[in-house]
């Protein structure tokens, strides 16, 4: 059986995507794992959490729920832009 050009390529494309698919859902679930971990730091801390630090966390889950629109393209930059901001919440809560 033959297969032309255009079908090899299209197959590619297809398996391209398919592995694109994969690692932006994986990256998905570990953020909402990393953010879950947050989320038990912030509550050990009770009351003295500032309403800053729940803004924070706020930004960062509408994020991650907006990582399933991105673009094989912008994705790269869109992860290192949550990790900044996971890095930077972080950062504070070690400071609490």
């Amino acid at each position: 059986m033959a297969v032309n050009g255009d079908q090899v390529e299209m197959r590619k494309t297809v398996e391209a995507d398919d592995d694109f698919i994969q690692t932006r859902a994986s990256t998905q679930t570990q953020a909402r794992a990393r953010l879950a971990q947050i989320d038990h730091r912030i509550d050990e801390l009770g009351d003295d959490a500032s309403v800053h630090l729940h803004a924070q966390r706020e930004t960062i889950e509408l994020r991650i729920e907006e990582m399933s629109e991105q673009s094989e393209t912008a994705f790269d930059t869109f992860r290192a832009e949550l990790d900044k901001s996971f890095n930077e919440l972080e950062r504070q809560l070690t400071r609490q």
